[in-house]
């Protein structure tokens, strides 16, 4: 049986290598009695969301109504791509490789345009 402090010791390493990977971790513990839990949720694109919404920018009204991806859109535009080409699955479902590295870089631009506009 672990020690609460050797458990503590394991959780707090698994977060550090996960920030050392480069992966960004939103941390929200809830205490439960002596042990910690991990916390977290995938908010399916509410930051953009709520920029569409505020900002009425007719382009990415148009992305949202027409069901597309805001990140593959934006970087679709940006490098002159076919927007399949931009998604880490192409239309008919296999996966694209090339998709999901191009798509990270519109997720990075929109979401800190979004940090620095807030900051």
């Amino acid at each position: 049986m672990e020690t609460l402090e050797q458990v503590n010791q394991k959780e707090n390493n698994n977060l550090n290598s996960l920030q050392k990977e480069g992966d960004i971790l939103h941390k929200d513990f809830i205490k439960i009695r002596t042990r910690y839990v991990l916390n977290g949720g995938d908010y399916s694109q509410q930051e953009p969301k709520l920029m569409t919404h505020l900002s009425q920018d007719q382009g990415l009204i148009d992305t949202y109504a027409n069901k597309k991806d805001l990140y593959a859109t934006i970087v679709s535009k940006i490098f002159k791509k076919n927007y399949w080409d931009c998604m880490e699955h192409f239309e008919d479902g296999s996966y694209n490789p090339e998709g999901k590295k191009i798509r990270h870089i519109g997720k990075c631009l929109v979401l800190g345009k979004l940090k620095v506009m807030l900051n």
